[in-house]
């Protein structure tokens, strides 16, 4: 990876970003929001994983932040001046010079995007184009942080510090359409107010907190995970909560809920699943209640129907 393959444009928004590369971390290094974005990441990671940061910048805050609670970083910059500041600051991460639109990694790569005003430097339909293939790098399920500046343009030119850049911007409806389309959950969306100087006009900066689950089978392990309804259920029920079926290769699955008892975290791939107890019953890996579990594996077996009480 490196600038040899860049368009025009690319090299045209790189010059500019080497030429503020000294100035940035100082007018958006200690962007609250953004930190406070990373945060609610960081509280949703298991241990060691690895994130990709699109628009790593000079790795302050995004890289620095996740590697120091003992995270893997690979970031990615067009500008060669910010991935030699972000080596410096966060020596241990990986940075790389590329462009988001064209940089390749290997599917289910990494368990976490971060995209943080990166993406905004692309034309409209690059934007896109380049939101499905980064799904496509995430292990499911797994989490995606977009922030964008709000406004209905493409590939607007603008002053921006000393130099001028052409970003695009969309109504933060539109983008949550984009993403909703492309399987991603919102769990959250912030807009916030920012102006980086007295000089520069306020800006709105909108912050979307994904996650995405694959639920196409590709003959790889399926197991469950709950969704809640207050209907009727169909296929497994346990105390009112349906499962259905969803895909994962070695991926730890999120803690989750039912009828008020938290479940403790499952994996596959041969770890031990922890005891679960659903309405004060404790449910074994083989048997609960006199109802035989079928056999569980982890890698290309389907796993069989389990019974709690009532079979729908």
């Amino acid at each position: 990876m490196n600038s040899d393959s860049f368009s025009q444009e690319t090299h045209e928004q790189a010059a500019a970003f080497d030429h503020i590369a000294e100035q940035y971390e100082v007018v958006f290094g200690l962007n609250k929001n953004h930190m406070a974005a990373v945060s609610w990441l960081l509280e949703r990671l298991p241990p060691n994983s690895h994130i990709l940061d699109i628009g790593s910048g000079t790795g302050v805050p995004t890289a620095r932040l996740l590697f120091d609670a003992g995270h893997k970083v690979t970031g990615i910059d067009i500008s060669s001046e910010m991935v030699r500041i972000a080596k410096y600051n966060v020596p241990t991460a990986t940075f790389l010079q590329a462009d988001a639109a064209n940089v390749t990694f290997p599917p289910a790569s990494f368990y976490a995007i971060t995209a943080f005003f990166s993406l905004l430097m692309l034309r409209r339909d690059c934007i896109e184009s380049t939101l499905q293939k980064l799904k496509t790098m995430l292990q499911p399920p797994s989490y995606f942080i977009l922030s964008m500046v709000e406004g209905d343009f493409d590939y607007k030119k603008i002053p921006f510090l000393s130099q001028s850049l052409h970003v695009s911007a969309y109504p933060r409806d539109v983008i949550a359409r984009q993403l909703e389309n492309l399987s991603f959950t919102i769990f959250d969306s912030h807009a916030v107010q920012f102006q980086a100087n007295e000089h520069t006009p306020t800006e709105t900066q909108l912050f979307f907190f994904c996650q995405y689950q694959n639920n196409l089978h590709t003959g790889s392990a399926e197991f469950y995970i709950e969704v809640f309804s207050q209907g009727g259920n169909s296929g497994l029920q346990s105390s009112g909560v349906q499962w259905s079926p969803v895909e994962s290769n070695g991926v730890q699955w999120s803690p989750m809920e039912s009828n008020g008892v938290q479940w403790s975290p499952m994996e596959s791939n041969g770890v031990k699943w922890s005891p679960m107890e659903s309405n004060g019953v404790q449910w074994s890996p083989m048997e609960s209640n006199g109802v035989q579990w079928s056999p569980m594996e982890s890698i290309g077996v389907q796993w069989s129907p389990m019974e709690s009480s009532e079979v729908v």
